[in-house]
Formats: C-alpha cells, sequence, structure tokens
C-alpha cells in the first residue's frame, strides 16, 4: 500500500503499520521505527473523541518521554475567528467531543530535536475548525526516534473506529 500526502513532499511511501481501533482507548503506540534509517513520518489519523464531557487533546510523544514540558507547541486556531497560543506540552489535536482528521509530519531537526507539523480539521455540531500545530521537543537531543505514542487526555479517549495510518519514505530499490 501506498501513502500520499497533502504537504506536496516529492516522495512517494509506504505504510509502516495501520492501526483502527475495535476497542476504546488511551494510547497507541509505533515502535521498532528508526528516523535514522527512514527520514521522515507522516501520520494519517481519523480520531473519534469518545469523552463526552468535550476537551479531550491528542498528544504526540517519542521515544516514550510523556513528560509534558519537555515539549513546547505553538497552535493557530481558526473556529471562525482566528487565534494563536503557545504552551509546555505537545499536542497535537484538541477536540470538544467531536471527530477529526488530520497529519503530522515528524523529523529531527540539524540539532537533532524531534519536530512535529500537524494540520487537524474537525467538524462541531454548527462549526468547523482548523488547526495547525507545531511542536518542538527541546529538553534534549535524540539520537533516533524509534517509538511514537499518541495519547488523549481521558482513559478511553479515542473511540471504537478511529484510524491512524504511519508511512515513511518508500526506499529505492
Amino acid at each position: 500500500m501506498e501513502c500520499s500526502n497533502t504537504q506536496n513532499l516529492s516522495l512517494s511511501w509506504d505504510v509502516v503499520e495501520e492501526v483502527t481501533l475495535s476497542a476504546k482507548a488511551q494510547t497507541i503506540t509505533f515502535s521498532n521505527l528508526s528516523i535514522n534509517r527512514d527520514g521522515v513520518y507522516l501520520l494519517y489519523f481519523n480520531i473519534d473523541n469518545y469523552d463526552a464531557s468535550g476537551n479531550n487533546s491528542i498528544f504526540l510523544y517519542a521515544n516514550g518521554d510523556e513528560t509534558a514540558t519537555d515539549y513546547y507547541t505553538h497552535c493557530i486556531y481558526a473556529n471562525p475567528s482566528i487565534d494563536a497560543w503557545r504552551q509546555n506540552l505537545n499536542m497535537i489535536f484538541t477536540t470538544n467531543n467531536d471527530a477529526g482528521i488530520g497529519e503530522a509530519i515528524i523529523m529531527l531537526d540539524a540539532n537533532g530535536h524531534v519536530k512535529i507539523l500537524a494540520e487537524v480539521n474537525y467538524t462541531a455540531p454548527l462549526t468547523m475548525s482548523t488547526q495547525r500545530f507545531v511542536v518542538e521537543k527541546s529538553d534534549s537531543s535524540e539520537d533516533d526516534i524509534t517509538s511514537l505514542t499518541i495519547k488523549s487526555t481521558y482513559a478511553d479517549g479515542i473511540n471504537i473506529g478511529s484510524k491512524f495510518v504511519l508511512c515513511r519514505p518508500k526506499r529505492g530499490g
């Protein structure tokens, strides 16, 4: 199977792993990765928020580091007015009891910092929201990205049917 992307990167993509939830979950982990081998990852997600109280956030952690303050997030949010914020966490999606689709590009920068660029769209009752997140893991340098963990604010916060597709550049040969 091949992946395509909306960022117009001139690459062909292979699917590393595809996950469709058959039970509610708080975390999904992709392991046995190597950013040194693959160069970049592209993650597609279609998340159904299960938590009825709303304000469920989705985070993306690298290499098992789930310390939110080891990351910085800048967000631009439009619904329909435009707002922006920065926090010490690693959010890639926030929703108020609704489903959303998005994609995230994951790389290491020249200093070994994990960089994530995520774009998300979700529809709430009578509204539509677009969110763009830039995340940096800047507490230390990483030699490699060997695992990625998606985690909800709440236990069982990611509903049945939510789908995740992790891709890497197609290898020559």
